[in-house]
């Protein structure tokens, strides 16, 4: 359950997509919303009895896109394997090509000799058995944790590359008639899956610098205000803290406050930021600078993107410091690192224990 913080500037409604951090609507989170429940009910628990997690060991990873494709439809058991169409009424040429063997995902990338011969070719530390009992979702959870041996110059994962290669060279002998040995296929997927990795590591990174936040420029008036919170997680319950100085690090005015039914610890940062305003509105501040340990929030605020969480919390911050009505001539947030919060970080923490009745 999330606690939902409302508006206290009577922010409108809006929709949110809940599944998506940005609360925007994607084609990936909606399609995964309809197929996950179906796959999470009908998929037998791995181990542990925990429902096997798509996201984290099929669509999440660093992975070439057809690869993730043909990860999730091998274990969702949609491949066109002998057994899958001879449930479709195909009763001729479905068995295993090599072998003669039923044709199932399993078979095709462990059980067969052909494929056993192409993980005992692996980079991996320790060789690679497969027996009748390997299966697909156990082996690629495993996998993640497999050592690649440093003269094959690969780092990642090489699991999802072998099973596409193991495939691949299944086809091309059913369809082409090309016939290729476990060796060149071990060989092909290792060369691979290096060519991929080191196109990834020349490609120009799209992502901002984490230190990269915008330029604040401020005038001789402008109050410098230090914001900080302190959660617990347990009560869910944080202490807010503020404290505003002039140019020359001179303090104006701290305060601060308790607070109930607060979800996380962003929530609690944002809580913070919030009072902050407030108080330097009531203050008559008119240019003003806040600076807190959350680039989080910096980007959120600047970017106007506003998560399902806090939607009512970063509608008022946004009414207070960039509205036509906002009370402020200028008002900026920047980032400062927790060590030069301390302060203000302090100040949130003897709030909390205060107000939760604990020993400092």
């Amino acid at each position: 359950m999330i606690l939902l913080e409302p508006s206290l500037l009577g922010a409108p409604d809006t929709f949110i997509w809940p599944l998506d951090k940005s609360g925007q609507y994607t084609v990936r989170s909606g399609y995964y919303s309809v197929q996950a429940p179906k796959y999470l009910q009908a998929a037998p628990p791995v181990d542990r009895g925990i429902p096997w997690n798509w996201k984290k060991f099929i669509w999440t990873p660093e992975l070439l896109p057809k690869l993730k494709f043909f990860l999730w439809k091998a274990a969702a058991n949609a491949l066109p394997t002998g057994a899958n169409l001879q449930t479709r009424g195909l009763l001729n040429n479905t068995n295993c090509i090599r072998c003669g063997a039923r044709e199932t995902i399993d078979h095709i990338l462990f059980h067969c000799s052909f494929a056993r011969e192409v993980w005992e070719n692996g980079p991996w530390r320790v060789a690679v058995l497969t027996d009748d009992s390997s299966s697909f979702k156990p082996l690629i959870e495993s996998a993640r944790n497999w050592h690649n041996l440093p003269p094959y110059g690969i780092t990642s994962n090489a699991f999802p590359w072998f099973c596409w290669n193991i495939w691949t060279s299944r086809n091309q002998l059913i369809f082409e008639k090309r016939v290729i040995t476990p060796h060149a296929t071990a060989l092909k997927a290792i060369l691979s899956q290096k060519e991929w990795e080191q196109a990834q590591a020349n490609r120009p990174s799209t992502a901002l610098p984490v230190t990269t936040l915008p330029r604040i420029i401020c005038n001789e008036d402008t109050v410098f205000c230090n914001t900080d919170a302190a959660w617990r997680s347990d009560r869910k319950a944080a202490g807010l803290s503020w404290i505003f100085t002039d140019r020359n690090a001179q303090e104006l005015h701290k305060a601060s406050t308790p607070q109930a039914n607060v979800s996380s610890a962003c929530m609690a940062e944002a809580l913070a930021i919030r009072e902050a305003l407030i108080q330097a509105s009531s203050l008559q501040f008119t240019n003003i600078c806040l600076r807190t340990d959350s680039q989080v929030l910096v980007r959120a605020i600047t970017t106007r993107r506003r998560s399902t969480e806090l939607y009512g919390i970063l509608s008022d911050i946004d009414s207070l410091a960039f509205s036509a009505s906002s009370p402020f001539h200028s008002c900026s947030f920047t980032f400062t690192p927790r060590a030069c919060n301390g302060p203000a970080d302090f100040l949130a923490k003897s709030c909390l224990v205060s107000y939760l009745g604990l020993r400092p």
